[in-house]
């Protein structure tokens, strides 16, 4: 494996799962981005620029990674200093899949649908989650509605009709 392999899983796919934001979005993220004082990170890609608040586990770790950083410095870097890139995680992402023994199809946006969908599994509004991830309440529901019926059943069942 590639020497920057351990620093990619550690930080670039931690950064994945703590924010369920796009791989693109993630590399193109400057340390300046981060606000520790609101527990938010400013994101540009697919659907412009959003300010996202995130978690404590997730503020704890940015604070960490954008340590002695400069504003316009890459908050996500290789080994080498430089922003991640396509090019630059499919290769080691799909060694570590491979390590891992994970289906093939298992990809590094694969990261943003596993924390949709932990987000939706905690009861978090499909509002905020699509607010959170860039994109419409309507693709929220459509892709990730079904993992909600068990927590609709509950509410319904707390519902006095008779």
């Amino acid at each position: 494996l590639f020497p920057y392999t351990t620093l990619f899983r550690s930080l670039f796919v931690k950064a994945a799962l703590l924010t369920g934001a796009r791989p693109g979005e993630l590399a193109a993220l400057n340390a300046g981005d981060f606000d520790k004082q609101l527990g938010a990170l400013t994101l540009t890609g697919k659907t412009g620029r959003r300010t996202v608040a995130i978690s404590s586990a997730a503020v704890a770790f940015f604070i960490e990674v954008g340590k002695d950083k400069l504003p316009a410095a890459p908050m996500l870097a290789t080994a080498y200093g430089q922003r991640w890139n396509k090019d630059s995680w499919k290769k080691v992402f799909k060694d570590a899949v491979e390590a891992a023994k994970l289906p093939d199809a298992v990809v590094m946006y694969s990261l943003r649908h596993t924390a949709i969908s932990e987000m939706i599994l905690a009861g978090m509004d499909s509002f905020i989650v699509a607010k959170l991830a860039g994109t419409s309440v309507a693709m929220i529901e459509s892709n990730y509605g079904h993992l909600r019926h068990d927590v609709v059943t509950a509410k319904l069942d707390r519902v006095a009709m008779l």
